[in-house]
């Protein structure tokens, strides 16, 4: 049996110091904890209103060809004047700063002579970005490592025989911003069958960027703990949190409906 679905959690989340209470509903084995996330460096903390568990062309041919009634005079010449093939353009306008640990992407628009394939190159790439050379889409997420100035880039577009370039451009990898949030919590003191609960050991907290996945975690083996402080949250991203209790035995409960904080 899976043990996050034995045990029960009931979660609320509090505000700007205002708090929401939820409806407990346990499931097995330990009655839900309450649980509850704190706003903090700017962004908003939100709550569900409401809780289950806790922590085709034809072509007609002329019916009679006509001819000339008079020959072209001996020694003169008709000629007529061919179109060259459009030569292939590039243009866009890229941002030139991002902060690190945020997503960059800029995809020029191309176009080349009917029927042409275009291929896209580059000169001066930064190393933390990545060019499509079928679309010129360029993209990447700077590290903090990667902060400053990368100069003279360059995208260019062919159809096999003439070249255009967009003008030389810089991008400036800026400092980013990261924030923190609070997750508080009231202890169970039963399990969800109504017995009293001894053996808490402690409490687990999950959290990540999309709604029903949290590859990251915190375990707190410690059950006096009623607070803790999640911080390094890399700006420009909403995150989700859930928390669950367990027992000494390992016994953990299911997971607490999620709350979320936006770090601007």
């Amino acid at each position: 049996m899976n043990l996050r679905s034995r045990l029960g959690l009931a979660a609320r989340l509090v505000s700007d110091g205002a708090s929401s209470a939820f409806a407990s509903a346990g499931r097995l084995l330990i009655a839900a904890p309450i649980v509850a996330l704190v706003a903090a460096c700017g962004g908003a903390a939100s709550t569900p209103a409401a809780v289950s568990s806790p922590v085709s062309a034809a072509v007609s041919a002329p019916a009679s060809a006509s001819v000339p009634a008079t020959a072209p005079a001996a020694g003169s010449a008709s000629s007529s004047t061919a179109t060259a093939p459009a030569s292939p353009t590039i243009s866009g306008t890229p941002d030139t700063s991002v902060k690190a640990g945020q997503a960059y992407t800029f995809t020029p628009t191309a176009s080349g002579p009917t029927g042409a394939a275009l291929a896209f190159s580059i000169s001066a790439k930064p190393a933390w970005a990545s060019l499509n050379t079928a679309t010129g889409q360029l993209s990447g997420t700077p590290a903090t490592t990667d902060i400053g100035t990368f100069a003279n880039i360059s995208i260019s577009v062919t159809d096999g025989t003439a070249t255009a370039s967009l003008a030389p451009f810089t991008i400036t990898v800026q400092a980013g911003t990261t924030g923190t949030a609070t997750v508080s919590w009231t202890a169970p003191s039963t399990r969800t069958d109504g017995t009293p609960l001894t053996n808490l050991a402690g409490f687990h907290i999950y959290y990540g960027n999309s709604q029903g996945s949290y590859p990251n975690s915190v375990t707190l083996a410690n059950p006096s703990l009623s607070t803790y402080v999640v911080d390094n949250l890399p700006g420009g991203a909403t995150y989700y949190f859930v928390a669950t209790a367990y027992d000494a035995a390992g016994l953990e409960s299911a997971d607490s409906p999620p709350a979320s904080k936006t770090i601007p």
